[in-house]
């Protein structure tokens, strides 16, 4: 079973069958929680029911990510992921599952705290899957290379005046490049040809100010298939000028409406609640984040 759960990252809107940086920034965060535990109320889900305590994660005293539990509506334990760090610059996690056979996870940084190495042993297959990254010595992320059982991936990264201006994928021989337009040091547009140099998809962004509610528009068109017409507004609204307050992701599908979906944050950077309304305004999920200062002992 191939999952990652996680529930303290900000989601960022991409289209997934494309390859596109727009931060590349890999280096892992570093929560200040001391003896936490965030725990998941499913409020709403696609079974119905009463509402029920589906996720629970677990952090130490010095704020590392220790245990999760996943349950089910009966309160039984379905996935469990234990987190250890063997030493500063690895970090190992085990999921297990009440069904299925166990993946481990290998994640390796370098002492500038960036990610160089991530490995998944797959329990189910016992294939092996492998990304390593590189680095410049500016820092900046310039490759990272995808190890499979079937063949290899390559990503490039180039700069300009310390931005990204291009990234080149080489995918079993066959070779695709994105270019990034950017207006006043902001990417406003990404644009994907294939390896006959020929325009295959066009994604847009327009930025709105901070000082406002923050409105990104992105409208991805391709040019192979007129079902892979989309567009994204995402409104963001702040605590101040770091700190997201809420963040609110409409899309569309050929013009129509497709669904809605909202996050709501902590002034301490924490997602509280979230929810997605579908084109007849639906609720169809819900959940709410509780933070609590104990450990959770099961």
């Amino acid at each position: 079973m191939r999952q990652t759960f996680s529930i303290i990252l900000i989601l960022v809107t991409s289209i997934s069958f494309s390859q596109e940086y727009y931060d590349a920034d890999m280096t892992r965060e570093k929560p200040k929680l001391k003896n936490y535990y965030l725990e998941t109320l499913r409020l709403i889900d696609s079974t119905g029911g009463k509402p029920y305590i589906s996720l629970i994660q677990v952090f130490d005293k010095k704020g590392k990510h220790k245990i999760d539990y996943e349950f089910d509506r009966d309160g039984d334990t379905i996935a469990k992921i234990t987190t250890t760090y063997p030493d500063k610059l690895t970090e190992i996690e085990i999921h297990s599952y009440k069904t299925e056979k166990s993946d481990t996870a290998i994640f390796k940084y370098n002492k500038r705290n960036q990610q160089t190495i991530e490995i998944w042993k797959w329990g189910e297959d016992k294939s092996i899957d492998t990304t390593k990254f590189f680095y410049d010595k500016k820092n900046r992320l310039i490759a990272n290379f995808d190890i499979y059982d079937f063949g290899t991936n390559q990503d490039s990264l180039f700069y300009e005046n310390n931005r990204i201006i291009k990234s080149i994928s080489y995918d079993s021989g066959k070779t695709d490049s994105i270019s990034y337009q950017y207006k006043n040091d902001k990417i406003i547009g990404v644009e994907k040809y294939n390896k006959n140099a020929e325009l295959i998809s066009n994604y847009k962004i327009e930025i709105g100010k901070y000082d406002k509610p923050k409105r990104i528009e992105n409208k991805y068109k391709s040019y192979n298939s007129k079902i892979f017409d989309f567009k994204t507004i995402t409104i963001f609204e702040y605590h101040n000028k770091r700190q997201i307050k809420s963040k609110i992701v409409t899309k569309y599908k050929n013009e129509e409406l497709e669904k809605s979906t909202e996050f709501y944050f902590s002034k301490y950077g924490f997602l509280e609640k979230s929810k997605v309304i579908d084109s007849e305004g639906k609720i169809t999920s819900e959940h709410k984040i509780t933070l609590h200062n104990n450990v959770y002992k099961k």
